[in-house]
């Protein structure tokens, strides 16, 4: 578990650098990697039927696993030289590389995470001789899942930032062969037994209606637990920070939570609780956490400003423990039930006494996994921008409440009182939720700054899963004018105050044109407000490329900032772009005389794409002879070296 982990961010990261950074390219990849998985799960339940010594099969994938995963970085240079070859010339945000990016990263995905699914069915096969599927899944699903965890949170923390990508992955491979041949070793030592293929249950055979409710709800809980984990990172994002490392603690948090619901299902299947009447409860608490927990959005921003003048909150560790703080009551408790919720349903999806046991146990699986695909693209690409973050958990709360309500009807009969209360109770939690919630207070920057910013009240906003909240505050400046503010998550963008930021924002785009005097074509990556797109095009620019990966940017920019922009991306020769700089530039076989790079702050996930060797070798392949990069570094949260570094 803390192997694949490790495996899925380097993957994500290594493939953003030839993909792009924006949320399309990078929940294909993932996508990608679960399709896998759910191959693997249906392919592992049916060589777990066949297998005779199961934990050998399963130690002889966990090497080859391995032994891929170490080989992986020496493929991504032929990687991105395949996909260059297929995409150069092609606009890089059109919808056709999104199927080259697939095509491409299943070369290198497929593999490792179709094996990653046979082990699943092969090492229940080993452990199920007991008969009850439940506990031995729950006790593989806490166990993998807290490896995870492991693997998200010292990866990112300590792994990646210390040993870099390529002897990350290293590390995680040989932490994969050594589970492997410590397998191979105890399957010879206990001559590997397996178990009988038709398992049997101390509890009585379920209705069928039952079992095949419970496959349903594999894959409906699986598309709610990862639309939810979706949602309420972007939701954590804009309160409690968007940098790699927050994110890493995030995605730890919810694996620690399923962790323990896994393990707390094992006992309690393994102690003669019906699966299904377990499943609808988890469920049903499922939604009582999720509705509750809304409520404490607001209070966010409010808990970190209280540490403005606190010495405590003044160094990295203490600032990331402030975050931990903010993230357990939030993801815990709902991740909690969803591994609750897991085993139940898998053990309530097996038919007792089939020949074919191992491979529904594989179906099963695959479904959920295929739930998670689903809840991946519905959260990122069709809830959130359709219903924004608030409503998004609601309508994912109703979708469990709904799932708990069927799994309640089909309990047995003593359970139904106590299961109806349940769901009476979670509905009643759903309807009292919040309405909606303060924008202002979430755009605060309390979560950058650890404290108010007093840039005024928000009067217009948008959410996305690559901008987070977008938002633009509007106050009174120094001369009694009306500013608006452009805020990203909470963090500056640009204002249109003459006596605030106008003059640093011209002075930027003007400062490389000290250094040329062509003014054939320009790039700005990083829209902002639109001011350094203007004055480059002011400056007699005969073509001006604009790249920014975030919609929400261009469009409040053009609604709010036109005084300050002048309509710059309806001039003629001027082309606007959403999609990464970095792809732009790697598709794009265009010369520049400038290039701008003004993004919202290094720290940033997905930004320090634009900060590396192989970025800058990229763009002075793309300058024309003379031509000039220019780039905003932030001096404030970087230290020395890595300015240094740059």
């Amino acid at each position: 578990g803390a192997a694949a982990l490790v495996y899925e961010v380097v993957f994500a990261k290594s493939l953003a650098l030839t993909f792009g950074s924006t949320a399309l390219a990078m929940n294909t990849v993932l996508m990608t990697y679960m399709g896998g998985m759910a191959i693997g799960a249906w392919l592992g339940g049916r060589m777990a039927e066949r297998a005779r010594r199961p934990l050998h099969v399963y130690g002889v994938i966990e090497i080859a696993i391995g032994a891929f995963c170490a080989l992986a970085p020496a493929l991504q240079a032929p990687l991105q030289s395949l996909y260059v070859y297929l995409a150069e010339g092609t606009p890089a945000d059109a919808p056709t590389l999104t199927l080259l990016r697939i095509a491409l990263g299943a070369l290198i995905l497929a593999p490792p995470t179709v094996l990653m699914g046979m082990t699943l069915p092969l090492a229940t096969r080993h452990l199920g001789a007991s008969g009850q599927l439940g506990p031995t899944v729950g006790f593989l699903y806490a166990a993998n899942t807290g490896g995870a965890a492991l693997g998200a949170i010292a990866g990112g923390y300590w792994l990646l930032p210390t040993l870099g990508t390529s002897a990350s992955v290293r590390m995680a491979a040989l932490a994969s062969i050594v589970g492997g041949l410590l397998a191979l070793r105890w399957s010879r030592a206990a001559g590997d037994a397996a178990a009988p293929v038709a398992l049997t249950m101390d509890q009585p055979e379920l209705p069928q209606l039952a079992s095949r409710l419970a496959l349903a709800g594999l894959f409906l809980s699986g598309a709610v637990a990862l639309a939810f984990e979706v949602q309420t990172t972007h939701l954590l994002a804009i309160i409690a920070g968007n940098s790699t490392y927050a994110f890493a603690l995030m995605v730890g948090t919810f694996l620690v939570g399923a962790s323990l619901g896994g393990g707390l299902s094992s006992r309690l299947l393994a102690g003669g609780a019906h699966p299904i009447a377990l499943a609808a409860l988890a469920e049903a608490l499922l939604v009582i956490s999720a509705a509750l927990g809304l409520w404490l959005w607001e209070a966010m921003p409010g808990y970190f400003a209280s540490f403005q003048f606190y010495p405590l909150g003044r160094t990295f560790a203490a600032r990331e423990l402030i975050r931990a703080f903010a993230c357990l009551p939030v993801m815990l408790p709902p991740a909690f039930f969803i591994g609750l919720a897991y085993p139940a349903l898998m053990q309530a999806s097996l038919r007792p006494g089939s020949p074919k046991a191992y491979r529904r146990l594989g179906i099963a699986a695959s479904l959920n996994t295929l739930g998670n695909i689903v809840g991946v693209w519905g959260a990122a690409f069709l809830l959130l921008p359709a219903l924004g973050g608030l409503a998004s958990m609601k309508l994912l709360c109703g979708v469990a409440l709904g799932l708990a309500a069927l799994l309640a009807w089909c309990a047995p009969r003593p359970n139904r009182p106590a299961l109806a209360a349940t769901v009476a109770l979670a509905a009643t939690a759903l309807s009292i939720a919040p309405r909606a919630l303060d924008m202002t207070r979430l755009a605060s920057g309390a979560n950058v700054y650890f404290g108010e910013q007093g840039y005024g009240e928000v009067i217009d906003y948008a959410e996305s899963i690559d901008g987070g909240l977008t938002s633009v505050a509007t106050s009174t400046g120094p001369a009694g004018e009306v500013v608006h503010t452009l805020l990203t998550n909470g963090k500056f963008e640009g204002d249109n105050g003459e006596s605030l930021e106008m003059g640093a924002q011209l002075g930027f785009a003007l400062t490389p044109l000290l250094h040329t005097t062509a003014r054939d074509r320009a790039l700005v990556i990083g829209y902002g407000t639109g001011v350094s797109a203007r004055a480059l095009s002011d400056s007699g620019f005969r073509h001006l490329d604009i790249v920014d990966l975030n919609a929400s940017i261009l469009e409040l920019a053009d609604r709010y900032f036109q005084n300050v922009n002048h309509g710059v991306r309806q001039r003629p020769g001027v082309q606007t772009h959403v999609t990464d700089g970095r792809n732009f530039l790697l598709v794009e076989p265009t010369t520049y005389d400038v290039v701008s790079i003004e993004i919202t702050s290094i720290w940033f996930a997905g930004s320090a794409s634009l900060y590396n060797v192989e970025f800058y070798e990229l763009v002075k392949r793309r300058l024309a002879p003379g031509g000039v990069l220019q780039q905003w570094v932030q001096l404030h949260h970087l230290r020395e070296t890595d300015l240094l570094t740059i």
